[in-house]
């Protein structure tokens, strides 16, 4: 390994690349990376992971990784099961997430995971929170033992008791102020709708209003594409419906022609979640202001693919908004540029609701983590809060 090149950088991968002279995703990157060492690639770890619990091994005849011994005997127990209970269909297949689920479960519960010195990655999506809520109240864990692990207080359900009070630390006193009388949790069912719930607080009184404001500010609020706006998000429960309004299609030659065009001025400032923190690092990165997000999102619409971008509306590339949302996206796709990250439609999407229906309470996350919104008037949406709220409201 060129000795210029820091396994701390979180852009190494993308450096190792870029010194071989390769495109990322492509053969040539795929065999620059394939000449570190295991230990030097996320992948890497990970298959050294799955060999330390027998559930992969390395067949040298075939030259590829098969199941090892704990995986067999995990096929072996659903084939008896099917076999007592006489259930049909298909065998389970035991993919490598499932298997990786199964590895992270069994270290969790061993108390091996420490999220802060291990600079875990943690999962920002629904399933991914319920993922860790749900073990967490099937393991009989509270906040006291999420200390332990190093684990945010404030990312998913879980309970706690009185007698724990002592035994937080002191920058967790909120638990004491918020839920004097502990957090019981019924069931994992119960974690489930608590975090889709969370999500729904986020999506519906954040992300809905941010758009509502915005477009708003940006075309007046008797324009017909504010006034869909507000139709659209307020749909009750049902899909959100696409705005209808017949309107004329709205072009801009610059970035500076668009905030010429807009009824008033609407500045709003995001910042991102660090999914693999050091124990005591920064949980955040700073806010980033963003000034241009309605006309911008209306051209990332209109492009599934960024040369086409760049030939009819070059000025979008180099936005706040895109701009923004490259640097969240680096957090986790360390040194890529955007291009290679999502096509433009995609980041329309973070922030148009009508984009993504509610039913589904996936699109509050970016590029794999959280980010929060700071209005201009100080207001804070963040799926923290919201989970408080909802914790709040299951304990009345």
């Amino acid at each position: 390994m060129d000795a210029a090149l820091s396994l701390d950088d979180p852009a190494f991968l993308s450096k190792v690349v870029d010194r071989a002279g390769a495109t990322p995703r492509t053969r040539e990157a795929a065999a620059a990376l394939d000449t570190l060492d295991l230990l030097h690639t996320p992948t890497g770890r990970l298959a050294k992971v799955l060999d330390d619990f027998e559930l992969i091994e390395f067949d040298e005849a075939a030259g590829e990784c098969v199941g090892g011994p704990a995986y067999h005997r995990m096929r072996a127990a659903d084939a008896a099961a099917r076999k007592r209970t006489r259930k049909s269909g298909p065998a389970v297949e035991f993919y490598t997430h499932t298997v990786l689920l199964v590895a992270l479960q069994k270290a969790f519960l061993a108390g091996r995971l420490k999220f802060g010195d291990m600079a875990l990655t943690l999962y920002y999506c629904v399933f991914g929170r319920y993922f860790w809520a749900s073990l967490f109240w099937a393991a009989g864990f509270t906040m006291r033992d999420a200390v332990r692990f190093q684990m945010p207080l404030d990312w998913i359900p879980m309970e706690v008791r009185v007698a724990d009070f002592p035994h937080l630390p002191a920058w967790a006193a909120w638990v004491r102020e918020l839920y004097p009388n502990s957090i019981v949790i019924k069931s994992a069912a119960v974690c489930l709708e608590l975090c889709q719930a969370t999500n729904l607080g986020f999506f519906d009184q954040g992300k809905c209003v941010l758009w509502v404001v915005a477009r708003t500010a940006f075309f007046g609020g008797s324009h017909p594409l504010a006034l869909a706006a507000v139709a659209s998000v307020g749909a009750g429960p049902a899909e959100l419906a696409a705005p209808r309004a017949a309107v004329p299609l709205v072009r801009f030659s610059s970035r500076d022609a668009a905030l010429t065009a807009a009824a008033a001025p609407f500045v709003f400032q995001l910042r991102f979640a660090k999914p693999a923190t050091k124990s005591g690092a920064p949980r955040w990165t700073p806010f980033h202001e963003v000034r241009d997000l309605v006309p911008a999102v209306k051209a990332l619409k209109r492009y599934n693919d960024w040369d086409a971008l760049k030939r009819n509306d070059p000025w979008v590339r180099q936005s706040d908004t895109v701009r923004v949302l490259e640097i969240g996206a680096q957090i986790v796709f360390a040194g890529l540029p955007i291009e290679f990250i999502a096509p433009p439609v995609s980041l329309a999407a973070v922030f148009d609701p009508t984009c993504e229906c509610r039913k589904d309470l996936t699109y509050t996350i970016w590029a794999g983590v959280d980010f929060e919104v700071k209005m201009p008037d100080g207001r804070v949406f963040s799926k923290r809060e919201f989970l408080k709220e909802v914790l709040k409201a299951d304990m009345a």
